[in-house]
């Protein structure tokens, strides 16, 4: 096996190792660039379920603020999948958060779930 063959080898391994595989298109913290340009229906829509947090309370407004949620991407082929997860930043609340499907084809959310 020549030294190239040998690398390719141990870099498929550890990408599989981390849970990656050929039919995702994100992995890792990488995310395509279509992956990313296609977010904006899945934004707007978090961002109008955001303001179901208004009571005022101070967990509503950690929930209630867009920049308190990191974003993963994962692809498929017929879809894109963007999960808001609450930043942690040591306030040790449970729950909130969603993951919106978007279709590649049309582009228009397919599935929504909120998390309690």
């Amino acid at each position: 096996m020549t030294r190239q063959k040998m690398l390719l080898a141990l870099t498929l391994m550890l990408i599989q190792a981390t849970g990656c595989t050929g039919k995702v298109a994100s992995c890792s913290g990488i995310t395509s660039a279509e992956g990313v340009a296609n977010a904006g229906p899945a934004i707007t829509a978090f961002k109008d379920h955001l303001k179901k947090y208004n009571s005022g309370s101070e967990l509503d407004l950690f929930f209630g603020e867009f920049d308190n949620y990191d974003l993963a991407i994962t692809t498929s082929e017929a879809s894109f999948e963007y999960q808001f997860i609450p930043q942690n930043q040591g306030k040790n609340y449970k729950g909130g958060g969603a993951s919106y499907s978007v279709s590649r084809k049309t582009g228009r959310i397919i599935r929504t779930v909120y998390m309690k």
